[in-house]
């Protein structure tokens, strides 16, 4: 399988941000936090984390869980040899490389739960990779966009993951129209029910062309059968005032 390189992904910076900055509880945001709690993940036997880098939330997950089987699936191969070095002997955990566009090539076909975070804006084709992660779920789907109520939009976002890293490389940053995107997710029949979760906010400073958004999480709760009807759950008033 050819990966995909990405410029920016396998910077020295970008794996130490993801190695230090994004592998405790502590280090979640606000909108993370509200579905990723212990009640939620005791109930969780297996997680699949796209975009998993150097699988920093495996800690994470198993601070909620501790008998949790965690796989990470990335494009950047820097990212899932650390990764495997630092989680070798660890059964519990396993890593895949990823080209970003084929099929996942995991040895497991489902998992109770498919994770991801800060990735969705940033690749241009989200609509496969969800398609594969809904594939890929028995159970939920957790995942994030950012949003607008106006047209959808793209602006650039910089890998500049410290205030050393003076790197030009960029990549798409993508905003979607609230409604294009519920309309697609309401197109998958496995899904019985969305619930979001978020609030308006600057964007990264790495961004650029990018106005304020509303970061919003998403948990996809699926059904074995087809569904007729999905219905939609907005759990904080900030998001029920605008969007309901």
């Amino acid at each position: 399988m050819r990966i995909k390189y990405v410029p920016g992904w396998d910077n020295k910076d970008t794996l130490n941000f993801f190695s230090s900055k994004r592998n405790s509880y502590k280090h979640l945001y606000k909108s993370e936090k509200y579905f990723l709690t212990k009640k939620f993940i005791t109930s969780i036997n297996s997680v699949l984390d796209v975009g998993s880098s150097v699988g920093g939330f495996y800690n994470i997950f198993y601070f909620l869980n501790n008998k949790v089987k965690y796989t990470g699936l990335d494009t950047s191969v820097a990212a899932i040899l650390k990764a495997k070095k630092k989680f070798k002997g660890n059964k519990n955990v396993e890593f895949y490389s990823y080209d970003g566009f084929s099929k996942f090539p995991l040895k497991k076909n489902k998992y109770d739960l498919v994770f991801c975070s800060g990735l969705m804006h940033l690749i241009d084709n989200y609509k496969k990779i969800i398609t594969q992660m809904i594939a890929s779920s028995k159970k939920f789907l957790l995942v994030d966009f950012r949003i607008t109520t106006n047209q959808s939009y793209s602006g650039k976002h910089y890998f500049r993951y410290s205030n050393k890293q003076k790197s030009e490389n960029s990549i798409n940053y993508h905003v979607l129209n609230i409604k294009e995107l519920l309309d697609y997710l309401k197109s998958f029949k496995k899904i019985s029910k969305i619930y979001a979760y978020g609030y308006k906010a600057k964007p990264s400073s790495m961004a650029s062309g990018i106005n304020e958004v509303f970061m919003i999480f998403f948990k996809l709760e699926l059904s074995i059968r087809k569904t007729k009807r999905i219905d939609i759950i907005f759990e904080n008033q900030e998001l029920k005032k605008i969007f309901s």
